[in-house]
This record gives C-alpha cells, structure tokens and sequence, in this order.
C-alpha cells in the first residue's frame, strides 16, 4: 500500500483498489437543445384540443389507497395504545 492509498475492508480481507484514469480521445458532442412544445405543436399542426385543462380519466381510483393508509395508521395507533396500558 502507497502512501495516501485507503485501504478497503470486507470482512476480515484488506486491500487497496487502483486504478488508472486517463483523458477521452474522442471530443464529446453537446447536446442540441429540444424544441418548445409551443414550436412541435406549430409545425405539426396538432395543437388542437378541447381546452378544458382538465387530465384526462384514467381510471385509477386513489380513495381505496388513502382509505388503506388511514386504516393502517389507525391500527399503529391503536397497537401503541395497547402497548402503553398493558406495561402500566
């Protein structure tokens, strides 16, 4: 082990993990930025809608999932109260 190097455990083996780093050979491209939307819509021609700026149905229903979350956190709340006047 070098001086600086920081060893690495797993278990009971100790080692040192080297490795080289070297300089890309070949330049990286930047990338080209995305059109706005108002523009795509533009020059495609589909920027029609029914202008409602509503999210359409999908048809997932999110009560059942609160009711679930509210019922477990109701059963915790109970179980800690239970837990409290068994130890008193």
């Amino acid at each position: 082990m070098g001086e600086g190097d920081p060893p690495l455990t797993y278990g009971d083996v100790t080692g040192v993990l080297r490795f080289a780093v070297a300089a890309a050979t070949t330049p990286v491209a930047t990338p080209t930025p995305a059109p706005t939307p108002t523009a795509v819509a533009a020059a495609t021609g589909t920027a029609t809608g029914s202008g409602t700026d509503t999210l359409a149905y999908t048809g997932a229903d999110d009560t059942g999932l609160l009711a679930w979350a509210l019922g477990l956190l109701a059963a915790g709340g109970g179980l800690l109260v239970w837990r409290l006047r068994r130890r008193a």
